[in-house]
């Protein structure tokens, strides 16, 4: 688990589980990502998703924190 956006935002993620954000003063989750592999920005900025198949080419999303 990491918090970003000075704590308004608690990412969390785990073994065979999405990436989930959610809201610290609702309870909410405000966006989920799917994926097997995921990194944060230092900031809490940018989120890197990304999805391994052995049928299909691996791909990575990058997206935007801020934009939910």
């Amino acid at each position: 688990m990491m918090f970003i956006h000075n704590g308004e935002i608690l990412a969390s993620w785990g073994y065979n589980t999405p990436m989930q954000l959610w809201d610290t003063k609702t309870g909410k989750r405000v966006m989920s990502f799917t994926g097997d592999k995921f990194a944060l920005s230092q900031d809490g900025e940018k989120l890197a998703s990304g999805i391994t198949n052995q049928n299909q080419p691996s791909t990575i999303q990058v997206l935007d924190t801020k934009n939910r």
